[in-house]
């Protein structure tokens, strides 16, 4: 997770430069460039996803197997999760 933010960001600016051309009559390949993205967007929102499942169950220590320290990091992940 210590990258997904340059990660995030990069795509922002590319969705950014993409708006622009269009905004600008400069695009003439839009669907296919937008199609790409729309499926990088939708791989993110699948990790996630997937991702605070497995935060959400870590931190619940349905049988106790975490220190109270431990489930304080796995509440941490899982704000930062949500904010990413």
């Amino acid at each position: 997770m210590a990258r997904d933010l340059h990660h995030l960001q990069e795509l922002e600016d590319r969705l950014a430069q993409l708006e622009d051309q269009v905004l600008a009559g400069e695009l003439e390949d839009f669907n296919p460039r937008m199609t790409t993205l729309r499926k990088e967007i939708a791989g993110w929102i699948r990790y996630y996803s997937q991702l605070d499942d497995v935060v959400c169950e870590l931190q619940e220590d349905e049988n106790g197997y975490f220190s109270e320290n431990e489930q304080r990091m796995f509440r941490m992940a899982e704000q930062r999760v949500g904010r990413l």
